[in-house]
């Protein structure tokens, strides 16, 4: 019996162990890096879309050369919390417009700026406090400049770390339910028992017979508790 109560206490750490390990596989490992993935490619979608707002006025304003049109258009983009810049750069790396008025004119030679220049096509570029979202304005056949404005990732960070605080909490409350879940089993299967077949055999002592434990179990405790009753039984008669 001391074996079987044994095994039962690993078994019962193990299965702990073995949901802890599964609870840190779903939230850890697959639940929270899909939030972020999924945190982040909304604020890309954002990006595009406003990109595909902004983008045809300032093309339109810069064909035309009216740069209070261009400056307005940056500035409005500018407004909107998770933008950090907003600008328009030349094949030169040279910022031609900036919605803030001491960054106008200020050669850039870093590798972000060569990438965007280099560009054809659209392009998202991560940089240290997010990201990089350009657009090449082509005139006719030419290309005579590029959009160019920066996303923060301050709010996604923010709403992960609100989702980590929930998955967290989340977690702990199915772990300790289940936890105490098993060890109510446990209790009912071996202690329990255990503690009838002591006051069984207490009242025996004492000389009061008292009712059969009558435990219908297969197991050691099971086979104990038939012969505590049929010992106690010969010995009162």
């Amino acid at each position: 019996m001391y074996k079987k109560m044994k095994i039962l206490t690993k078994w019962l750490f193990i299965v702990s162990f073995v949901q802890a390990i599964l609870l840190y596989t779903f939230f850890g490992l697959i639940y929270l890096p899909a939030q972020r993935n999924f945190l982040q490619n909304s604020l890309l979608d954002r990006m595009k879309a406003k990109a595909g707002f902004y983008f045809p006025a300032i093309k339109k304003a810069l064909e035309s050369k009216n740069d209070i049109l261009i400056m307005n258009s940056l500035e409005n983009l500018s407004r909107d919390s998770e933008v950090m810049y907003a600008r328009l750069i030349d094949n030169n790396g040279r910022v031609t417009a900036h919605n803030k008025i001491q960054d106008w004119g200020k050669k850039l030679d870093n590798a972000v700026t060569k990438q965007i220049i280099a560009s054809n096509e659209p392009e998202i570029i991560k940089i240290d406090d997010g990201y990089d979202y350009s657009i090449p304005v082509v005139s006719s056949t030419t290309k005579i400049a590029s959009f160019s404005f920066g996303i923060t990732l301050d709010k996604v960070n923010i709403i992960y770390i609100q989702e980590k605080n929930r998955a967290i909490k989340t977690a702990l409350i199915i772990f300790i339910i289940t936890t105490a879940a098993y060890f109510l089993v446990f209790r009912a299967l071996i202690i329990l028992p255990l503690i009838q077949l002591q006051k069984r055999i207490e009242s025996a002592i004492l000389g009061q017979v008292g009712e059969r434990l009558a435990l219908k179990r297969n197991d050691e405790l099971g086979s104990l508790a038939a012969t505590i009753d049929k010992l106690i039984e010969k010995l009162t008669k």
